[in-house]
């Protein structure tokens, strides 16, 4: 998997890759242990607004237009993180996506 983007449509060479990962299909020893999200939003004691979050990551550099701001709440702790994200209007139809590229995204800032 890689993230990247372009300004214009110069070629495949004006990409600018973001960021890369690799999935693998491990075999299963036993069933995956359900995610408790109640739990998980209990031991999240921060919030941060979207707006809030916008602005921090615009301060580093990272401005995200209408399209692409799809998280609604975030909320953090130890080493652990949870958010809301929706597929903002401006992004347009979801059709013709297994996975709207500004809904990946959106699901990325959390991060």
């Amino acid at each position: 998997f890689h993230m990247a983007s372009r300004e214009s449509r110069q070629g495949p060479a004006a990409f600018r890759v973001h960021a890369r990962a690799a999935l693998r299909r491990k075999k299963p020893s036993s069933a995956p242990p359900r995610l408790d999200l109640a739990a998980l939003r209990a031991r999240l004691s921060a919030t941060v607004a979207s707006a809030q979050s916008y602005a921090a990551m615009a301060a580093m550099g990272m401005e995200y237009g209408p399209a692409f701001r799809g998280l609604r709440e975030l909320w953090y702790g130890d080493g652990e993180a949870l958010g809301i994200v929706a597929l903002p209007a401006a992004a347009g139809a979801a059709e013709g996506f297994q996975f709207h590229p500004a809904l990946l995204d959106s699901c990325l800032q959390v991060i």
